[in-house]
């Protein structure tokens, strides 16, 4: 195993980051690419929720900004019982747990409306100056 593996990183994103998870089977996948300018239009909200983009796309994995070798795809995958079929997203808590599960492109805000209920994320938004 490589030294930053995708499931090392899992590991270590654990308590500190929520994942959103993206797999596809090809790069050009329609889903992929359109849940992919979704995400990209709400980097703050991403960024506020503490939230790390996971690609997990034969010759395009993406742990945040770190690469994946292909070998990790499937490491991760089978961690959130992801199918390697067409596209699939899951959300993953900070406690490393499947929060939710698209098989399309999803509207964020959904997302994003369901983290805000979780009681660790209730917890920041005490926390946060507003």
């Amino acid at each position: 195993m490589h030294e930053s593996s995708g499931t090392a990183l899992a590991d270590e994103a654990r308590w500190v980051n929520r994942l959103i998870v993206l797999s596809a089977s090809e790069r050009d996948d329609s889903m992929l690419h359109e849940q992919q300018l979704r995400l990209d239009d709400m980097s703050d909200e991403l960024t506020e929720r503490h939230l790390l983009v996971v690609r997990l796309v034969p010759g395009d994995a993406q742990f945040g900004t770190t690469t994946l070798a292909d070998d990790d795809i499937t490491a991760l995958r089978s961690r959130w019982n992801i199918s390697t079929s067409g596209f699939h997203a899951a959300l993953v808590g900070k406690d490393g747990r499947v929060k939710d599960r698209w098989e399309a492109a999803f509207d964020p805000s959904e997302m994003n409306a369901l983290i805000d209920t979780m009681p660790m994320r209730q917890d920041e938004m005490q926390s946060q100056p507003r």
